[in-house]
């Protein structure tokens, strides 16, 4: 298994020529979205570990890389735990005054870093003057192109407030014809800015290499497409590409700091799951983990997908005049697939991520219940089976928080 750390590598794709399939989008919701523009809907108020999460993996870098390393160091020191004074960044990285204060013109210089006022607490000496990121005066965008009925787009600032949202009907949208309304959204997202756009992140279903090529994707009808670098030549934006699931479970992870090891569930129109361990996404050595759709939980062979996801949840309530056993059906279904990997990684934290009527109610109760049944009861003591905190936005915060950490960590470079 190959792990990384929560912001994967994003390098233009390259060498294997596109495949896109044509024809009508196969289970597709008679319900047809407008393409929409409007202004953002109101503040989201995210945890305190939303920015303290920015902090993973800072470590005093070597001399040869030194410059690069230790601008990304600062910014990711102050994003997560500013304002701070020049003394406080030089504690906090273990970098000399002198080269804090280098780094720090620097910064200053690009604009991303403002001096924000005094320090309030009493010391001897003259007040320190603390700095802060200009949170207000750059974008990231963010783009969510794993539902079936629409591609959905947003601008944050680099405080997660939301600016603004557009979106398109995919609607009969496959291969070709839903790759172009991704560049288009992409495309109009960036006009749409009034703030300089530092990033954008793009959650795409299937199965995305880390150089933000989509291997494969059923549903859209890609094969070995390279859209980090059609949106990159689209937009002029620096893109990374990140599976839909693994997005949201980086974002899920975020917003609960205190859990390094987390599994993630999606249940939608198909049903991804993505899996955090010891504070970094496992990804998989052929980038495929938490593809659990097609594991088979029933007799003759049916699949997880054919229980759990949101058509095969409707057809069954369509049979059934007992929603509550429909569900509570589901959760154990569920169960089945997951017991084996939470036994296994003796794992706490199950999120399940869906409408809120069916990842709540008997679901739930009926996955953790049945979980707990199929392992051991020493082991299972702590574990949480909890529904998302982020709700339908989980893959474009995840998207959104994958463009500003790849923007930290690469600034140096632009």
């Amino acid at each position: 298994m190959q792990r990384s750390t929560h912001e994967p590598s994003a390098a233009s794709a390259k060498g294997t020529s596109p495949q896109v399939a044509t024809g009508d989008n196969e289970g597709a919701s008679p319900q047809v979205a407008t393409d929409v523009m409007g202004p953002a809907q109101s503040p989201r108020v995210l945890p305190d570990s939303w920015r303290a999460s920015f902090s993973i993996g800072k470590t005093k870098s070597l001399p040869a890389e030194a410059r690069t390393r230790n601008l990304a160091l600062v910014l990711q020191t102050i994003y997560a735990d500013g304002p701070l004074s020049r003394a406080d960044l030089a504690r906090a990285t273990h970098l000399t005054k002198v080269t804090i204060s280098d780094l720090v013109a620097r910064l200053m210089g690009d604009g991303l870093v403002q001096e924000v006022g005094a320090d309030q607490y009493l010391r001897p000496g003259k007040p320190a003057v603390l700095l802060d990121l200009v949170k207000d005066a750059f974008a990231v965008g963010c783009l969510d192109l794993s539902d079936g009925n629409t591609f959905k787009a947003a601008l944050f600032d680099l405080n997660f407030t939301e600016l603004r949202r557009i979106s398109v009907s995919r609607v009969g949208k496959r291969g070709t014809d839903a790759l172009e309304a991704a560049l288009d959204l992409a495309t109009n997202l960036v006009n749409a800015s009034t703030l300089p756009v530092i990033g954008l992140g793009v959650g795409s279903p299937g199965v995305v290499s880390a150089d933000g090529m989509v291997r494969t994707s059923m549903s859209l009808g890609w094969t070995d497409i390279p859209l980090a670098s059609l949106i990159e030549e689209r937009t002029g934006i620096p893109t990374i590409v990140e599976n839909d699931a693994n997005a949201a479970t980086i974002a899920e992870s975020a917003a609960r700091q205190d859990n390094e090891d987390l599994l993630f569930v999606s249940v939608w129109s198909g049903i991804g799951a993505g899996l955090v361990l010891d504070g970094g996404l496992l990804r998989g050595q052929s980038f495929a983990s938490g593809e659990i759709g097609r594991l088979t939980v029933g007799p003759g062979d049916t699949s997880l997908e054919e229980w759990i996801s949101l058509p095969a949840l409707d057809h069954r309530l369509g049979e059934s005049e007992d929603a509550d056993a429909v569900f509570a059906a589901a959760g154990e279904h569920l169960a089945v697939a997951l017991a084996p990997i939470v036994a296994m990684l003796n794992l706490t934290t199950v999120v399940l991520n869906g409408p809120d009527d069916i990842v709540t109610g008997p679901f739930i109760e009926a996955t953790n219940q049945s979980l707990r049944a199929r392992t051991m009861s020493f082991s299972n003591e702590g574990l949480q089976v909890a529904p998302s905190q982020l709700g339908t936005d989980v893959v474009l915060l995840g998207c959104a928080w994958l463009a500003l950490n790849r923007f930290l960590e690469n600034h140096n470079n632009r």
